[in-house]
Parts: structure tokens; C-alpha cells; sequence
């Protein structure tokens, strides 16, 4: 009993290795160390001209109807708290402090989101839709 040689029964013939050309030339599959410095340098450009930017933007956080209002910039600074002179008349100092902390945080929670959106619009165009919902930390 024989067994065939030519790739018939029990050991198929081997495939001839092929690799990408164009004419004239291969094209390297390997990835170019240059190429990927420059896009990281580029990257890191993006993420301080966006960093730059949140300093300048402005949310602003109410409560009590407006009674209270809290402005911070998008680098998580309170930079102005207004406060109704209604408010201030009333002799209930609890009510004020829980009012300014409540402005406070929810203008804390706009200026998460709003850098939140500023650096994925920066971002978008180096890193592409990362599958999953996958986010960089701190962006």
C-alpha cells in the first residue's frame, strides 16, 4: 500500500507562501516606528489644544429655581457664584449652603460632560469609533 504524495489522503500538498507586492516592489506589512511617532505626536497635540480650550468654556449649575447659580469652567474651577438677594434676606442659613452645593455640583457634573464631548471631538479623527463603547480614561 502506497500513500499518494500530491496532496491526495493523508498529506495535502503544501501551499506556496505568497506575500503583497505591487509592481516593481513588496509592501512591508510591518508597521513604520516613524509613521506611529509622528500620529502620537499629533495625538498629543490634539489633546493639549482641547485641554487649552476647556479652561475658556463655561457651564453654568442652578438651584432653587435659579436662586442660586454657579458658573465653572470645564477644568472642574468654579469661577463666579450669583446669589438672589431674596435668598440672603431669609434666615435659613442650611437652606443657602445646600442650595450653593447642589449649583455646585450639578455645574461640576455639565463641566465633566461638556470635556467629556470636547476631547472625544478632538480625538475622533486620530482614534477612529473604538468598538464597545471603549473610552480613554480621563476623556
Amino acid at each position: 500500500m502506497q500513500i499518494a504524495s500530491a496532496g491526495i489522503g493523508l498529506f495535502p500538498a503544501r501551499r506556496e507562501r505568497r506575500s503583497f507586492f505591487t509592481p516593481n516592489r513588496e509592501i512591508s506589512m510591518k508597521p513604520n516606528i516613524n509613521d506611529l511617532m509622528k500620529q502620537a505626536q499629533q495625538m498629543q497635540e490634539k489633546i493639549q489644544q482641547a485641554q487649552d480650550r476647556l479652561a475658556e468654556i463655561t457651564v453654568e449649575g442652578t438651584a432653587g429655581g435659579g436662586m442660586v447659580k454657579v458658573t465653572a469652567n470645564c477644568q472642574n474651577r468654579i469661577v463666579a457664584v450669583e446669589i438672589e438677594p431674596e435668598v440672603l434676606d431669609g434666615e435659613d442659613k442650611e437652606m443657602l449652603e445646600d442650595l450653593i452645593v447642589a449649583a455646585i455640583n450639578q455645574a461640576l457634573e455639565n463641566a465633566a460632560r461638556r470635556s467629556e464631548e470636547e476631547m472625544q471631538k478632538a480625538m475622533g479623527p486620530l482614534l477612529g469609533n473604538l468598538p464597545g463603547g471603549f473610552k480613554l480614561p480621563g476623556m
